[in-house]
């Protein structure tokens, strides 16, 4: 990690990132030290120290400096040996900010190869999470509590405050609470929320809680790829052996349609999650199907992925049943 620029000889952070890259590329002595040496104006140690750290909380494992630096040289190298993945610096950013993110990555691509990422998972508990509903609209909020939590004071306080977004001060007058007061119960509506979604198989648990403290990254932000996408493909086709498995999905999908509005018809559903699901399911946009039912389109793609889940599920105790 480079150290605070005390003379001023750049005029921001991207030039002084790109000075970084070419002395790199071009100047053998510079590179070594950047790489393996511990001291001197350009070094990784302190990023090294950081990452180290991280993955050692997280899986109690330490990599040392120089094997950090051999694997992050030969990352930035690149297969070819023409450091193009350095060059993919645009000096936007410092570049200390960076060289973290693609740490991060590939400390974590090399600990899987090596089997120690896949031998010592992070858990992920109550204490560890937290609750991410203000990532969401309020609509989408209500959503998410009312499908977690039981009738009672703990959902009615998180309503209030995710899904209504009521001032505190507003919030703690409605109940009669000073400030000690209204955090107990919050933190305790809140824990109870977690623990509520760790403990089912919501579908969406990744998009209510997250670890307080996600130093490590295990994947690539492409592994989280758009709502949509995850609705489309995150599930198995449950009707390839009603109607052959030597069928491709496509012509499943052909063969299914009475089947799933027969089937859904019988499920305890109301008539907007028929809409939503049939609807969706036959490929009708989730905007459509939004403005067809007053609800936005985030609203739609959550209640379609949990429908999809109750749906799998059904069908595979009516198939078992019957088969």
């Amino acid at each position: 990690m480079t150290r605070a620029n005390k003379n001023n000889r750049f005029a921001n952070p991207g030039e002084e990132g790109r000075y970084i890259v070419w002395k790199i590329i071009n100047d053998s002595k510079f590179r070594n030290t950047y790489f393996f040496e511990e001291e001197g104006e350009y070094t990784l140690t302190k990023l090294w120290k950081y990452i180290n750290k991280c993955f050692y909380d997280s899986y109690g494992y330490r990599i040392s400096h120089r094997d950090f630096g051999t694997i992050m040289m030969e990352h930035l190298l690149g297969k070819n040996g023409d450091w193009h993945p350095l060059k993919t610096y645009g000096g936007v950013r410092p570049f200390d900010s960076w060289m973290q993110e693609v740490a991060f990555h590939v400390v974590s691509a090399y600990l899987k190869e090596i089997g120690v990422v896949n031998r010592v998972k992070r858990q992920i508990t109550v204490s560890t999470t937290k609750v991410t509903l203000f990532e969401h609209d309020p609509e989408s909020c209500r959503f998410f509590i009312d499908e977690v939590m039981p009738s009672g004071a703990s959902r009615d306080l998180l309503t209030v405050i995710y899904a209504e977004r009521k001032p505190e001060v507003e919030i703690r007058a409605m109940y009669n609470m000073d400030v000690e007061e209204f955090e107990e119960a919050r933190k305790k509506a809140e824990k109870k929320f977690r623990s509520l979604v760790l403990n089912n198989t919501f579908p969406f648990e990744h998009l209510v809680i997250a670890d307080k403290n996600p130093r490590v990254l295990l994947e690539s932000s492409d592994f989280t790829s758009k709502t949509e996408n995850f609705l489309d493909n995150s599930y198995d086709n449950p009707f390839s052996d009603l109607f052959g498995v030597n069928l491709s999905n496509s012509e499943v999908e052909e063969a299914t349609p009475e089947f799933v509005s027969a089937f859904v018809s019988k499920l305890k559903w109301t008539k907007t999650d028929q809409y939503v699901f049939i609807s969706r399911r036959n490929g009708v946009t989730p905007t459509a199907v939004g403005d067809m039912v007053g609800r936005s389109r985030k609203w739609v793609d959550n209640r379609y992925m949990v429908l999809t889940k109750r749906f799998n599920s059904a069908f595979k105790k009516w198939y078992e049943t019957h088969s």
